[in-house]
């Protein structure tokens, strides 16, 4: 019979196999303790920039930063301490987390700041997981050392709280603000007075868009960067002397009313004269000066507006506001011709550009796609509100309303219809004792 004889030094298969078990224990054990120790400062809110939020009533100020002892001699690790916002910290404290469990602890560690020892060794003991030491003082750029006595392999990790209280700049909303007009300036101070500068520094009015201006607080303030935005349309307002105002919108290099003139005086003051009765015969008139709301009713004005003849368009005393005037044939050809370019045409290709110019209510219906009278509420993509406020021929009479419009030009006996059964913005010659509707632009 064969005897086995093992030597004291060595193991029995079944103890190897009891101690590879272990020691895979206490590895996944570790990493396990790591990725828990690691979550601690998972998931926090930034304050700014450092200024973390650990807890409501502390903002982290350094780190967290994790010192692992190594192999060999033990050395002395060091660090910089530095936050932008040094200066807004207050009851500032220092915390020292020791290693998750009696595995990865350290059994003392030793940190200096500024060469001064803030923690030593008879700080810590196998209990003790977390220290906590004030800091009565800290410089803008402190230099943190930190020696570790223990297993390789154990490990701190330390980080720095204080209360601290970053004041955000508020300002009282800018715009919006009217494209290609003088932009206000962006204020120097906010409303709850912090002082600093803006990029860009000037508002550009150049463009229509929404843009974004960045305020950064002078040094010194706790303050944080704060970003607004600004708003640059492309629609404004214009008043006449009567104290009538008028929506405009900015249409290519254009600017343009979108309402029909309703003044019922010239630019210097004067009455422009009307009939009794307003269907009074006036063909017979050499050179009629008059003015009516459609069919004698004020309350068409605010929709409609009023209707001029042409010797009341041409008059030198003007009927538009004050930097506005009567368009040309041109002007109107212009705005016809930047509608086409861009897409306004029905179904975004074209020139029939009627229905992007037509209000999208208040015509006679039609039944063929593209015309004005046409499914109505996809009109006025331009937002150029053409009403259907038809216009009095010199007889007397007040005609087609709801079919069609015309706006006067300063070109000879030219202007511009829109009808409820065409998709064009038609150029016709109309007689100057007619009297149409107005749109002004800008000078």
């Amino acid at each position: 019979m064969r005897t086995m004889i093992y030597s004291r030094k060595g193991f029995s298969p079944h103890v190897l196999g009891l101690k590879a078990g272990l020691v895979t224990f206490f590895i996944i054990l570790a990493l396990s303790s790591c990725q828990k120790d690691e979550d601690v400062f998972s998931g926090q809110d930034s304050v700014d920039l450092k200024c973390r939020v650990v807890n409501p009533e502390m903002s982290l100020y350094y780190g967290p930063r994790t010192f692992t002892r190594s192999f060999g001699k033990p050395c002395t690790e060091s660090d910089i301490i530095s936050n932008p916002y040094n200066y807004c910290y207050d009851n500032l404290v220092l915390k020292i987390q020791n290693g998750w469990n009696r595995f990865s602890r350290v059994a003392s560690a030793e940190i200096r700041i500024d060469g001064v020892t803030i923690v030593s060794q008879c700080d810590f003991s196998k209990n003790k997981t977390l220290i906590v030491k004030p800091l009565p003082g800290l410089s803008p750029e402190a230099k943190l050392e930190v020696k570790i006595n223990g297993n390789p392999g154990s490990y701190i990790k330390v980080w720095i709280e204080g209360k601290v209280a970053l004041v955000t700049p508020v300002f009282t909303e800018i715009g919006p603000v009217i494209q290609d007009t003088e932009a206000p300036l962006l204020p120097g101070t906010s409303d709850n007075g912090i002082t600093g500068t803006w990029d860009p520094s000037l508002i550009n009015t150049e463009a229509a868009g929404t843009f974004e201006y960045t305020f950064t607080p002078g040094e010194g303030q706790c303050a944080v960067p704060v970003t607004i935005l600004i708003e640059v349309t492309n629609k404004g307002t214009v008043a006449d002397n009567e104290g009538n105002i008028y929506k405009t919108v900015k249409l290519g290099t254009q600017w343009w009313m979108v309402q029909n003139l309703r003044a019922a005086k010239y630019r210097n003051g004067d009455l422009i004269g009307t009939t009794t009765p307003a269907t009074l015969n006036i063909a017979s008139e050499s050179m009629p000066k008059y003015q009516w709301s459609y069919n004698n009713h004020e309350a068409y004005v605010p929709t409609f507006g009023r209707l001029y003849t042409l010797y009341v368009t041409t008059d030198s005393r003007g009927v538009c506001p004050d930097g506005w005037h009567i368009p040309s044939e041109a002007e109107w050809t212009t705005l016809s011709d930047f509608l086409t370019a861009n897409n306004y045409g029905f179904e975004g290709s074209g020139d029939d550009i009627g229905k992007s110019l037509a209000t999208q209510s208040g015509w006679n219906e039609d039944l063929i796609p593209g015309n004005v009278g046409n499914d109505q509420a996809s009109n006025n993509s331009s937002g150029f509100e053409g009403y259907a406020a038809g216009y009095r021929v010199s007889s007397g009479n007040f005609v087609n309303s709801f079919y069609l419009t015309y706006w006067r030009s300063s070109t000879a006996n030219r202007v511009m219809a829109l009808y409820a059964n065409s998709s064009l913005l038609n150029a016709i010659d109309l007689a100057p004792k007619h009297a149409t509707s107005v749109r002004c632009v800008k000078d």
